[in-house]
């Protein structure tokens, strides 16, 4: 009720329907289309979504970037750095994956790589999304630990047919980026409200933090 409320008061609806492949009733049509008013997600030239290809993880890597900084510039700062041997400087994700890194959000794999290319499996999407939300790297064991999390913060509510270790494709994808604008985020940090002789202080969401959008009731 609080995501209808706060996407409804600040004109984010998701009815607009940018992509020719995304219908009224499809699965996570609401979670495309609000990602796609905010600029988190893209199409392809035709005009397409294609909600069940695959997201690789140096796509994922940009989506967690502009979730999280509510900007798309590339990852402006942090372009002209190598931060694998497999990505180089000048590829177009370099940007965002070395902003990952210095965020501690990804570390590479056990072969000290990042396989930009690969596909992103869920229980690495859950991680990152937890990390870059602000919650520990360290407090959580990889996979069960995020995965849990990751469920107690309802990144996972109405997605459909996943695996932990499965292909995470680009509507699940979608799902779990929408999930995340509303929920609780320490990367923020937190506000305090006051009614009456009543002071309650409580932890900023992602689409507050990052996008700026405040609850409708004006705390």
């Amino acid at each position: 009720a609080l995501a209808v409320v706060m996407v409804l008061s600040f004109g984010l609806s998701a009815a607009a329907g940018p992509f020719t492949d995304v219908k009224d009733g499809d699965d996570y049509e609401a979670a495309i289309n609000l990602l796609f008013s905010l600029e988190v997600l893209k199409g392809y030239e035709d005009g397409s979504y294609k909600a069940a290809g695959a997201y690789t993880r140096e796509e994922f890597s940009k989506v967690l970037y502009v979730l999280m900084t509510g900007k798309d510039d590339g990852g402006a700062m942090y372009l002209g750095a190598s931060p694998f041997p497999d990505v180089d400087a000048g590829r177009w994700s370099a940007g965002y994956i070395t902003w990952a890194v210095n965020a501690g959000i990804v570390n590479g794999r056990e072969d000290g790589l990042f396989h930009p290319t690969d596909v992103v499996k869920y229980a690495e999407a859950a991680k990152m999304l937890i990390v870059a939300m602000g919650y520990s790297n360290t407090m959580y064991t990889y996979p069960y630990g995020f995965i849990d999390k990751a469920s107690t913060l309802g990144l996972f509510e109405d997605l459909k047919n996943y695996s932990t270790f499965g292909d995470a494709n680009r509507g699940t994808v979608a799902q779990m980026a929408y999930n995340a604008l509303f929920a609780e985020a320490p990367r923020f940090g937190t506000y305090t409200s006051k009614e009456g002789d009543n002071t309650t202080t409580r932890t900023k969401t992602v689409i507050e933090g990052a996008f700026g959008v405040i609850r409708s009731d004006g705390s």
